[in-house]
């Protein structure tokens, strides 16, 4: 699915794959974890990660979007097992410029579907109502989910203004570090597994890019 969505936005901004180095390739506790990264031209940074873990049994996609040129929020997504999906929608923008209509649309369409799993979490405050967390029946409506969530947030950043990126990723990092402060599961297990200066640099070098 996130080779789908790369694809998808390579067709709106060419894409550079980038030099990630020591995080193109690593574990963390039983997760084996192999990453890519792409400088998306006139957009910002696009991060994909994909992880295993008990011999196959528990897989989970990653994607990141990150806009450094246009003022949308970051958006996020993790797939577990093809049909249990978080996505977020951080908003990490400058002048509120982005329009949720699109993307609300297309939660609202599949919220039937989905055995919903939304907690209160103390990043609430950063995400936009446009964010889907929870499980659907099957793999097939998962992924249409998302194919379409991933069309109409595309879309709206057409119709979003153009920023300067310096501004961007100081806005962005104010959220990735109380990311590192407040912790969530993944963070957790990163903070846990590799230490708080990796994972920051994880974080800053290549999910988010902000350096």
């Amino acid at each position: 699915m996130i080779e789908k969505i790369i694809d998808r936005i390579g067709y709106n901004y060419p894409l550079k794959e980038k030099d990630i180095a020591e995080f193109r390739s690593f574990k963390v506790g039983p997760a084996n974890n192999e990453c890519e990264a792409y400088d998306a031209k006139n957009m910002g940074n696009i991060f994909a990660m994909s992880s295993k873990a008990m011999l196959g049994l528990m897989k989970m996609e990653t994607l990141v979007i990150a806009p450094f040129d246009i003022d949308g929020p970051v958006f996020t997504l993790d797939v577990i097992n093809g049909k249990s999906i978080y996505i977020d929608l951080i908003d990490a923008t400058l002048d509120k410029s982005y329009d949720e209509k699109r993307t609300l649309a297309v939660k609202n369409k599949y919220l039937a579907f989905l055995q919903n799993d939304q907690k209160a979490k103390w990043d609430d405050k950063f995400r936009l109502r446009s964010s889907l967390n929870g499980k659907f029946p099957d793999a097939k409506k998962a992924e249409e989910c998302v194919m379409e969530m991933v069309e109409a947030y595309l879309k709206s950043l057409d119709e979003t203004h153009v920023c300067y990126s310096g501004d961007k990723k100081e806005k962005i990092r104010e959220y990735t570090d109380e990311l590192l402060e407040n912790g969530g599961p993944a963070t957790d297990v990163f903070l846990k597994q590799l230490g708080r200066e990796k994972t920051e640099r994880f974080f800053n070098e290549a999910m988010f890019a902000t350096e």
